[in-house]
């Protein structure tokens, strides 16, 4: 591929250089997105939700228990303490030194920061920084996957060697009343994925 891109550039052609996509980071930030439409208060009501949410997932997913009256942690797993850093963020060095300054006023000895992405060149100087403070720190990422979980596999269309036709409407497949959320995914050939969510009303016949 990068050869047939210097013949296109040596002739004049578009030759398009590569574009790396973290499409991870496009599923969070749709999942916080907000309709514009509503009202700042409504808004702010909306993305309080969706991250009180997150939270609850990334904490079920982690096995860790919700704890509250923290400014910065969120919740405890077999005597260590946990920090979620924000969904369309790196956790970056002053947003880990409140965390640390918690863990001081609180006397706290062990935490756990869990996040997406983590500031570049934050590792291992804030751990050494923290263990001076007398501070257990452990940075662990959030597996990308892990919005998969909130949804059931009900269906799926591939293709194979033999039948390169893909199927584009699922059977039907009835769903609860109410309000319910359907997710679509699509993973290509080299296993990079990308998700839409989609919020439905099923108010029933």
């Amino acid at each position: 591929m990068i050869n047939i891109q210097r013949t296109l550039k040596d002739s004049g052609q578009d030759y398009r250089s590569f574009e790396i996509l973290n499409l991870g980071k496009y599923e969070r930030q749709h999942y916080m997105s907000i309709n514009q439409n509503l009202e700042d208060k409504d808004q702010e009501k909306v993305l309080l939700k969706k991250e009180e949410e997150f939270i609850s997932l990334i904490l079920e997913a982690y096995k860790a228990q919700k704890i509250y009256n923290f400014k910065t942690i969120h919740g405890n797993k077999m005597g260590r303490f946990v920090s979620i850093g924000p969904i369309d963020l790196p956790v970056s060095r002053p947003l880990v030194e409140d965390v640390l300054n918690e863990c001081i006023e609180k006397k706290l000895t062990k935490i756990d920061i869990l996040g997406f992405e983590f500031e570049m060149g934050l590792a291992p100087d804030i751990q050494d920084y923290a263990k001076n403070q007398g501070i257990d720190l452990a940075l662990k990422y959030i597996p990308k996957d892990v919005f998969d979980r909130i949804f059931e596999n009900e269906w799926q269309s591939f293709r194979t060697k033999q039948n390169r036709n893909l199927k584009l409407q699922s059977p039907p497949y009835k769903i609860k009343r109410g309000k319910t959320k359907i997710a679509i995914k699509i993973v290509d050939i080299f296993g990079n994925d990308t998700m839409k969510i989609i919020e439905v009303d099923n108010k029933g016949g």
